[in-house]
């Protein structure tokens, strides 16, 4: 499941390569005709342009942070499973941080979240940790999860990476900088049952 990010802001854009006019709304082709989300371009009105999205939740959360002292921001309910974590001296002026989470399911039952972190375009001395419990989010068969950050000026994601989770499906993303990112689940643990494919 893809979650797409960058410094300043995480931001997930889902238009179809290959249209240009930002006016159109995209209809979806058979499955396997369908492109990755990753190399599909952003803009603002992305996701209202999609026709194969069954579900997307916006939740958004900011706190103000002491340089001295860092801290965390909880993303959920529960910081176990969606934080973010800043530490002490990372940044240089004190700071309301805001993180905006878009959480999709398709119709093909895949699971995204984009985050679009704010002030945008904050730079860390020492990075800050995106904390995703990846059982939860993305089902419990899913090991890894790939992260890629949005270039703002040609709308299109970078190349995206993959962290591995622990022995507890729990993954840490580094984050240098703010901007728009995308992330999804990957690396399916054949061993176990296949997941839910739904965020929560």
């Amino acid at each position: 499941m893809a979650s797409l990010i960058t410094a300043g802001g995480f931001i997930l854009g889902l238009i179809l390569a290959g249209c240009s006019d930002n006016g159109l709304v995209f209809e979806v082709t058979d499955s396997e005709e369908r492109v990755s989300f990753f190399d599909q371009p952003y803009y603002d009105d992305a996701l209202a342009k999609r026709t194969d999205i069954l579900e997307a939740e916006v939740t958004f959360h900011q706190a103000r942070l002491r340089t001295s002292e860092g801290g965390v921001l909880t993303l959920g309910e529960d910081e176990n499973i969606e934080a973010f974590v800043v530490l002490p001296n990372s940044f240089v002026d004190d700071t309301t941080f805001t993180v905006e989470v878009t959480k999709i399911v398709t119709e093909d039952g895949e699971a995204l979240i984009v985050f679009e972190f704010g002030p945008d375009g904050l730079q860390f001395f020492r990075p800050a940790v995106l904390r995703l419990d990846l059982g939860v989010l993305f089902g419990r068969n899913v090991t890894s999860v790939e992260f890629a950050w949005l270039d703002e000026e040609t709308h299109m994601w970078g190349d995206p990476v993959t962290y591995d989770a622990d022995s507890n499906q729990i993954a840490c993303v580094s984050i240098g900088h703010f901007s728009t990112g995308m992330s999804k689940g990957a690396e399916k643990d054949p061993s176990t049952d296949s997941g839910s494919g739904t965020s929560k």
